[in-house]
């Protein structure tokens, strides 16, 4: 699972798919693509976010802290529940309060990638449907959001909705990345045909499951992290259906 396919892209760049389940063949013309966010639209700070939650979750590998995440972000626990678990986890957690707990777990959320939104919605101008399929939790979903109507000044109330068709969460599915079944999920909800949706992502397992589920799916490298897929996705996926 760790060795990429790579294949050039306008005999520039490359993209990289894993070879281990290739999935269905992409139909063109393109007329679905679906984005992972955070990575992907919205660089993340690991550094800091292991920073400011270890000394509250005591390790970000403990089964009590992993546990009480992902009932967050599969939309079995409340905003006010999630706090409370954290607070929890160790006794000198007693003392903080609930904007304390928040700030350190909002801490991984950096900036919107505003070319890539851009792109997206020019994308979306032309008849692309544009989905996003993301890992995330309410807390996050507010910062996430704002983050990303902050590429349009003066044009923040509707921005989202002139990007995307719709922002698919896994808080609001109630399932993860990577079971198939989320991405089953969304591809009826969405009313879209894996073979003609192209899904981007920078996690190789969240790729395989995509792959799975029957989408075409791509991994890309991390924000800052490699060649920026900004610059050969229009290229790739051409005209969209009439």
């Amino acid at each position: 699972m760790n060795m990429r396919l790579c294949r050039p892209v306008a005999a520039l760049v490359l993209f990289c798919a894993l070879p281990a389940h290739a999935g269905p063949k992409l139909e063109f013309p393109v007329k679905n693509l679906v984005m992972d966010i955070g990575g992907v639209l919205v660089s993340l700070s690991p550094a800091e976010f292991t920073a400011r939650m270890t000394p509250i979750a005591g390790s970000l590998e403990a089964p009590a802290f992993r546990a009480v995440v992902e009932s967050f972000e599969t939309g079995g626990a409340s905003e006010a529940a999630f706090l409370s678990g954290l607070r929890a986890l160790l006794p000198e957690n007693r003392t903080l309060s609930d904007e304390d707990i928040a700030s350190a777990w909002n801490s991984q959320i950096g900036a919107a990638d505003c070319d890539a939104m851009r792109m997206l919605r020019a994308l979306k101008s032309k008849g692309f449907k544009v989905f996003t399929l993301s890992t995330t939790n309410p807390l996050h979903v507010k910062v996430i959001e704002a983050r990303m109507r902050g590429c349009f000044p003066g044009e923040e109330r509707d921005a989202l909705e002139a990007v995307f068709d719709r922002r698919f969460y896994t808080c609001e599915l109630g399932l993860l990345k990577p079971s198939p079944a989320i991405y089953k999920k969304m591809l009826a909800q969405g009313g879209m045909e894996g073979a003609k949706t192209l899904f981007l992502d920078d996690s190789p397992g969240n790729v395989v499951g995509a792959q799975q589920a029957g989408l075409f799916s791509l991994l890309v490298p991390t924000i800052g992290a490699g060649p920026r897929y900004v610059d050969w996705l229009p290229k790739l996926v051409g005209e969209p259906a009439p």
